[in-house]
């Protein structure tokens, strides 16, 4: 049986102009589609100018760098990067920083850790036994997820102002121990659950320096990626897939609706680029009461 061939990640990095004095960099990864370009929609609504790095949609990139610059007259520049793997995320975290170096000032201000993965097997592969022949799935999802956040966070911070940086994470419900594991979410889920460890971790050791260190769990968001899922339960069939991925999923949320991404973006931007300082080592839920199931 063949391999399953490699979704790639997405992957945004913002510069935020000059308000207030010089905001310095944000970047963001996942942010050409879905939660992290509603993200960058928001933050370039503030003046910021954008570099947007991508994995292998030249055209959603192109897209997005042509909305951004319409809508907010920022500069938008793309670069592309894989952070499934060890190779590809090294090089993809090499090329940002040499863009924050060299075509910016230097400065970061936020990191947004938004990038998403979606393998072709994740729905058939659970921790039941059948894990001998699923490590390289394991490790893409440790790579995109706790792998690249710390790869991502440790350039950044050298480069942060005390008292301004901010680091947000996307996870998802079921990753913490304050909650019910996800069922079926069992290869995303792991790295997940120990990336919001190191949301804790470096809370604690940069809260001397004042920076911010926060986590934010999305319900169930209607994204691009979730048609991979409707096809697959469809079996080809988008609008049957549709409805039996409703039935499914919606059934579990108390508000028995899907959120839009700049739902989830509007917490996001918050804790990257408007609250005081006070928030850190949070996880919070934007997900109409799911994580209370």
């Amino acid at each position: 049986m063949s391999r399953p061939r490699r979704a790639r990640a997405t992957l945004l990095l913002l510069w935020a102009g000059s308000v207030a004095g010089g905001r310095g960099v944000a970047v963001v990864t996942g942010g050409t589609g879905g939660i992290g370009l509603a993200t960058a929609r928001l933050l370039a609504a503030r003046g910021s100018d954008l570099v947007l790095a991508y994995g292998a949609d030249d055209a959603r990139a192109a897209a997005a760098a042509e909305e951004l610059q319409s809508a907010h007259g920022v500069r938008v520049v793309t670069v592309g990067g894989d952070l499934t793997t060890d190779a590809g995320r090294e090089t993809t975290v090499a090329s940002v920083f040499a863009a924050v170096d060299g075509e910016l000032d230097g400065r970061v201000a936020s990191f947004v850790h938004a990038a998403g993965f979606f393998h072709e097997g994740l729905l058939s592969t659970h921790l039941d036994g059948s894990m001998q022949d699923a490590f390289a799935m394991y490790d893409e999802y440790q790579s995109i997820y706790p792998k690249a956040l710390i790869a991502f966070a440790e350039e950044c911070i050298p480069r942060m102002a005390d008292g301004e940086g901010r680091i947000v994470a996307v996870s998802n419900p079921g990753c913490n121990t304050m909650q019910i594991p996800r069922v079926n979410y069992d290869m995303p889920g792991q790295a997940k659950a120990t990336m919001e460890w190191l949301v804790r971790m470096y809370a604690l050791r940069l809260a001397g320096r004042g920076l911010c260190v926060n986590a934010v769990s999305p319900g169930y968001t209607d994204t691009k990626e979730w048609d991979k899922a409707r096809l697959g339960m469809g079996r080809g069939d988008m609008e049957v897939g549709r409805k039996l991925l409703d039935e499914k999923m919606l059934s579990r949320s108390p508000m028995r609706r899907w959120a839009d991404a700049s739902e989830i973006a509007q917490t996001i931007a918050y804790l990257a680029a408007e609250q005081t300082g006070l928030i850190t080592g949070a996880f919070i839920p934007v997900d109409g009461g799911l994580h209370l199931t």
